[in-house]
């Protein structure tokens, strides 16, 4: 039987990561930019950024969700994990990280389908921003895609939990990179 290759070493995937990457370093930067326009042309040349906040809540919101997800990916996102401290039998910890991701999962469907639906809605509504007229759909998408792409992250690390050695358990706080 020939061995397939783990998904993160998968052209989709890592395409997939690469887009998040990318989205992450723009939205930051822009973001950085604006601000530095903003406080530019009030404090050195005395007038104001119109539609600043627009702008900027709008990349926010891209830079956010896409940061979520990112960190959804790598397993680096904040966890109570105060179990792992006291459980040491293996088995026991692998359940209760199975458990963890399950209840994660979830929830994040349950969130995904929400933002779908509140999607949906505005883009039948076309709700815009008060001064730049932006429609506020641009800042409701990345809701969507967050809560999808952290739902398929927890699916992937309790996939890599479950298939896991036992003695492997402890890992599954590990990051995508380490292959769990």
């Amino acid at each position: 039987m020939k061995n397939r290759k783990p998904i993160e070493e998968m052209g989709f995937w890592k395409f997939i990561v690469a887009i998040e990457e990318y989205i992450l370093v723009i939205t930051s930067f822009v973001a950085a930019c604006i601000v530095a326009i903003g406080v530019f042309t009030r404090y050195v040349l005395g007038i104001d950024f119109f539609g600043q906040e627009e702008i900027i809540t709008l990349i926010a919101m891209w830079l956010y969700w896409i940061g979520g997800v990112y960190g959804s990916y790598e397993g680096s996102h904040i966890k109570g994990d105060i179990l792992n401290t006291y459980v040491k039998n293996e088995k026991v910890l692998k359940g209760l990280n199975a458990f963890v991701y399950i209840v994660s999962i979830v929830i994040s469907a349950v969130f995904t389908v929400w933002s779908y639906g509140y999607l949906m809605r505005n883009i039948a509504q076309w709700p815009v921003s008060t001064g730049l007229k932006i429609p506020l759909v641009i800042c409701q998408v990345p809701l969507l895609i967050g809560f999808g792409m952290m739902t398929l992250y927890e699916l992937y690390h309790l996939i890599k939990l479950l298939s896991s050695k036992s003695d492997d358990a402890a890992g599954a706080g590990g990051t995508a990179e380490e292959g769990i």
